[in-house]
């Protein structure tokens, strides 16, 4: 945040990570509305916290804010993981993508979550332990166990 100010520094992380933290969101809750809440909170405590040592870790931080959030919000309203998706076309999805994605989140939450990360988000095993608060061993088990879950699917 060195030579701007506050207001440009939170205009730049939004303009930036929004649509990524939405998707997180979005991936989590599966509701349009929690995920747009969730990226207003994460704005919020970004605007709180100081200064981050690189974007990297800017990055990262939003992630786990994001993360945190979500299971938060899960815990607080017990939603169900058979939500059905509303309006997540206008997110910029192939039909094929929602296809995908829909017997993603079929899968439990941990699957779920690295397989989003791994795959829609771009992140390597070590960068999502570090997000999920998990060994990367146990990372690269439940992308095994993902995959193996999602093999039969994705033949069809």
């Amino acid at each position: 945040m060195k030579g701007i100010t506050r207001e440009a520094f939170i205009c730049k992380a939004v303009e930036e990570y929004a649509d990524m933290i939405l998707r997180i969101a979005f991936q989590y809750t599966q509701n349009r509305q929690d995920a747009e809440d969730i990226m207003q909170e994460v704005f919020l405590s970004l605007m709180k916290h100081g200064d981050f040592n690189s974007q990297e870790h800017q990055k990262a931080w939003l992630i786990r804010v994001t993360v945190n959030k979500c299971k938060d919000l899960l815990r607080r309203l017990k939603i169900r993981q058979n939500a059905h998706y509303c309006g997540v076309s206008s997110y910029g999805m192939s039909q094929d993508d929602l296809e995908v994605l829909d017997e993603v989140n079929k899968l439990p939450p941990l699957y779920r979550s690295v397989i989003y990360l791994f795959y829609y988000e771009g992140y390597t095993a070590k960068e999502i332990a570090k997000f999920l608060g998990k060994r990367e061993s146990a990372v690269h088990t439940a992308l095994t166990r993902a995959r193996q879950h999602l093999k039969h699917f994705l033949e069809v």
